[in-house]
């Protein structure tokens, strides 16, 4: 069956995903690459870039509790506003104007997510 075809794809692909990330882990330990940014090294008939990055990521609530204590030009914190939309009202909003709305919001397909699991009997 083309269910249980995908779920052993799947399961290979985390395996395979898995002794990669290791594998790429202790290639970077070997060269000594412990620092953030990409550095070429060239070892025997191989070139290999290895670019290392770090995640920041911030506490809002606390942020907003203690911003007034970071002095602006040392606050690394950029505040953004993010727009997004709302799928009902979007669907009402196009019978009454399709056209400006079609103007201001494209439509694109995702990417399809398939979550398949065992029913048990």
């Amino acid at each position: 069956m083309i269910v249980e075809e995908l779920i052993s794809v799947n399961e290979q692909i985390k395996e395979l995903n898995n002794i990669k990330q290791r594998i790429e882990n202790e290639l970077i330990k070997e060269l000594n690459h412990e620092h953030e940014g990409s550095k070429t090294y060239n070892e025997g008939v191989y070139k290999i870039n290895i670019k290392t990055d770090f995640i920041y990521s911030v506490d809002k609530e606390k942020y907003l509790e203690e911003k007034e204590l970071i002095p602006p030009e040392f606050n690394p914190i950029i505040e953004k506003v993010s727009y997004s939309v709302d799928k009902n009202k979007f669907k009402d909003a196009t019978s009454h104007n399709s056209t400006f709305m079609s103007e201001i919001i494209t439509i694109k397909p995702a990417k399809p997510y398939l979550t398949i699991s065992r029913i048990n009997e």
